[in-house]
């Protein structure tokens, strides 16, 4: 489908450049937080998986070593897994990853959801920079 057949879900009517939405530049700037918003080229990683059980949304705090505390950028997953084979699974229940927060002290901050009736071994995994 080209461009010009597109139409507005809204209106119906074509879709043109003019109905793009746009961040502007005062909403969306480098941080300065931690590294002085440079980007990192090359940089070191590391990561650990957290086994927990659970259900509906429910937070922990991580320890993390070698966490360079609120400044560090971190990156996170989550998935339900066996305990019998120490594997990911794809089970029926929906399980997302909602914040992923750093903190001093070496810890990061999760908040998963699990939606399920009762709780399900579930595995966050971070990969964080330690440069």
């Amino acid at each position: 489908m080209s461009h010009h057949t597109l139409r507005e879900p809204a209106t119906g009517g074509p879709a043109s450049d003019d109905n793009v939405l746009r961040a502007r530049t005062e909403e969306a700037n480098p941080s300065a937080g931690g590294i002085a918003g440079k980007a990192l080229f090359n940089p070191e990683m590391a990561s650990q998986s957290f086994d927990m059980r659970g259900h509906g949304v429910f937070q922990r705090i991580l320890d993390v070593p070698a966490f360079k505390g609120a400044y560090a950028m971190v990156l996170g997953s989550v998935t339900e897994y066996s305990r019998a084979t120490d594997k990911p699974v794809m089970g029926d229940a929906v399980v997302t990853l909602h914040n992923l927060v750093s903190m001093d002290r070496g810890q990061v901050g999760v908040r998963v959801g699990v939606n399920w009736h009762e709780d399900l071994d579930i595995r966050v995994t971070l990969l964080w920079f330690i440069t």
